[in-house]
C-alpha cells in the first residue's frame, strides 16, 4: 500500500465526514453525527498509516520533510479535536475542522512534495525530534482552537438566518476553544524550550536559525493572547476566538509557506 492510496482513502473519509457534519447541523443529529465522527475517525487512521508509510518510504521521519509535516500535523488536529469534543460533548463539532483537514491532506496530495533530511548527527538528536514533535502536537491543538472559533461565527451568522440550523452548543465550543488553546500552549511552550536548550548545547545558540521556530514563536504569543482574551470585561469570547483565528493563520504561514516564499525570493 502506496502512501498515496491512503492518502486518497483519508480525504474521501474526511469528505464524508464534512458532508455528514454539514447535514448534522440541519437535519436528525444524533444519526448524522455518528456517520461525521466514525469517518472522521477512520480518516484519522488512514492518515496514521499513510504518515507511517511515508516515513518507511523516506528513511526516517524528519522535520524538514514538509509533507511529513502536514500529514503530523492534519493527525494530530483530528486526534485532539475528536479527544475534546468527546469530553465536550460537542458531537461532530461541525464541518469545520474536517475540511481543513481535507484542504490540508488534498495539499499533501498535489502540491507538497517530500523533502530530503539533512543528514548531519546534529539534526538526528533525540532533543531535535522531541522539539519537533511537540511543535506537531501543538499546532493540531492550535489548528482545533481555529476551527472551534470558526464554528462559533458560523454558528452566529447562520442562526439568524435558519430556525432549524442546530449547531454545536456554544458554551460548550467555548470550552473546546479555551482547552485547545491550553494545550497548544503548553505543547508549543515545551518545544520552544527543548529547541532553545538544544541549539544552545549543539550549536552555541538559542535559535537553529529556522524560520518556522520564529513563527512558532509568534503563535505561542498570539495564542498566549487569545487565552489572555477572556480577561476581558466585554466581548471576552470575539476577542479570544479571533486571535484564535490569528495563530491558526501564523501557524499555517509559519510551517507551510514560509520557506517556499525565501526559496523563491532566493533569500
Amino acid at each position: 500500500m502506496m502512501p498515496e492510496i491512503g492518502l486518497a482513502v483519508s480525504a474521501v473519509l474526511l469528505g464524508v465526514a464534512a458532508i455528514a457534519a454539514g447535514l448534522a447541523l440541519f437535519q436528525a443529529r444524533q444519526l448524522w453525527d455518528l456517520i461525521a465522527v466514525g469517518a472522521r475517525t477512520a480518516g484519522a487512521l488512514a492518515l496514521a498509516v499513510s504518515l507511517a508509510l511515508a516515513v518507511i518510504a523516506e528513511g526516517a521521519w524528519s522535520p524538514f520533510d514538509t509533507r511529513q509535516m502536514v500529514l503530523g500535523m492534519v493527525l494530530a488536529m483530528l486526534a485532539i479535536h475528536l479527544i475534546l469534543s468527546w469530553r465536550f460533548r460537542t458531537g461532530n463539532g461541525g464541518p469545520v475542522v474536517d475540511l481543513l483537514a481535507l484542504v490540508l491532506v488534498l495539499l499533501a496530495i498535489f502540491v507538497v512534495q517530500p523533502g530530503a533530511s539533512p543528514e548531519t548527527c546534529v539534526y538526528r538528536a533525540g532533543a531535535f525530534q522531541a522539539q519537533w514533535i511537540l511543535y506537531l502536537l501543538g499546532s493540531g491543538a492550535v489548528l482545533v482552537a481555529g476551527s472551534a472559533s470558526l464554528t462559533l461565527a458560523l454558528r452566529k451568522g447562520s442562526g439568524r438566518r435558519a430556525r432549524d440550523f442546530r449547531a454545536p452548543n456554544q458554551a460548550a465550543l467555548y470550552n473546546l476553544l479555551m482547552e485547545a488553546i491550553v494545550w497548544g500552549l503548553a505543547a508549543l511552550g515545551g518545544g520552544l524550550t527543548v529547541g532553545a536548550w538544544w541549539a544552545w548545547r549543539a550549536l552555541g545558540s538559542i535559535s537553529t536559525g529556522d524560520p518556522r521556530e520564529a513563527w512558532m514563536a509568534i503563535t505561542w504569543l498570539v495564542a498566549a493572547m487569545s487565552l489572555l482574551a477572556w480577561q476581558l470585561e466585554s466581548r471576552r469570547g470575539r476577542w479570544a476566538a479571533g486571535l484564535a483565528v490569528t495563530a491558526t493563520a501564523c501557524l499555517l504561514f509559519g510551517l507551510l509557506f514560509v520557506i517556499e516564499l525565501r526559496q523563491l525570493s532566493g533569500v
